[in-house]
């Protein structure tokens, strides 16, 4: 069986590698692979067209051309969500693409029906974990989710498998809360 190494031990190599080596390094990694070039370029070249890649990504991942070969991912496109959040630690970027999942989700279900107790129960936890996240941004930026959350709540509402009134129940408190006085 061949040996596997821990990343203490990668670590320990690399503290010893010169700036021109590990610029090396991260040169051929960038040459590898896609997943790669598209982590290296949104944690070093910041800017809102990396963000646009990450929801077009999110958006084919969990609501795929019904016409095409590939089939929904859910696991892609929570995967995506963490790459981006690791490699720009963007918070605001991240909500939205939480959001982009539910939408396109929530959309999908709504024009093509879905039966799938497995998917509601990712939409729904994703909606919650988009709501901590916005929860988090400065009071400007969740207001400006406003309107957007208000279509997604009652475009999905009448879904089924307790998606629809757990959506419609969470989006409207968030909402409520979020008005002012």
């Amino acid at each position: 069986m061949a040996k596997t190494y821990s990343w203490n031990e990668v670590k320990r190599r690399i503290q010893g590698s010169g700036a021109e080596q590990l610029l090396a390094v991260i040169g051929d990694l960038y040459q590898l692979n896609s997943d790669n070039r598209r982590f290296l370029e949104a944690r070093f070249l910041t800017s809102e067209a990396n963000l646009e890649r990450y929801c077009l990504l999110v958006s084919e991942a969990i609501f795929p051309d019904p016409f095409g070969r590939h089939k929904t991912s859910i696991a892609e496109a929570k995967r995506l969500i963490r790459e981006y959040e690791k490699a720009t630690g963007d918070a605001a970027g991240v909500t939205e693409l939480k959001l982009t999942f539910v939408e396109r989700g929530t959309i999908q279900a709504v024009e093509f029906g879905c039966d799938d107790e497995h998917y509601f129960g990712a939409m729904a936890s994703m909606i919650s974990s988009a709501i901590a996240s916005l929860r988090e941004l400065p009071d400007d930026i969740r207001r400006r989710h406003i309107p957007r959350l208000e279509t997604l709540r009652d475009r999905g509402s009448k879904l089924g498998w307790g998606y629809g009134d757990f959506l419609y129940d969470a989006l409207e408190e968030f909402i409520l809360a979020e008005r002012p006085d």
